[in-house]
């Protein structure tokens, strides 16, 4: 059995024909945050969102041996070793975006960000 085909038909489909390494990568981000309890996710025109009433985290660059993502939160965190970029997007929401070359890029310091973007 494949690994896309627990996912959601929609995020299945937009992931093929992606590098097999950015898949790997996105599936080991995703079975981070399906045991923490974010499971829930959904494509638009170019990336896969987690959270569908509230989206807190979208992956919107797959390639070639990496993945990108950023994450929404209610206060800026410059933390140069996880974020390449942060910036304010309105009001009290920020991005911050990392990316992940390798499955121990899913550090400590982002699972820590990631939780706190869900329960945002």
């Amino acid at each position: 059995m494949s690994p896309l085909s627990s996912l959601p038909i929609d995020v299945s489909a937009f992931l093929k024909g992606k590098p097999s390494r950015s898949v790997e990568l996105f599936l080991h981000l995703h079975d981070f945050l399906a045991d923490a309890g974010g499971n829930e996710m959904e494509t638009t025109k170019t990336t896969i969102a987690f959270g569908i009433e509230r989206r807190y985290c979208y992956v919107y660059q797959f390639g070639k041996d990496f993945i990108s993502g950023v994450l929404k939160l209610d206060e800026l965190h410059d933390d140069r070793e996880i974020f390449f970029k942060t910036g304010k997007v309105s009001g009290s929401s920020y991005s911050h975006h990392f990316r992940l070359y390798e499955k121990k890029d899913l550090s400590k310091g982002l699972k820590k960000y990631l939780k706190m973007a869900m329960k945002r």
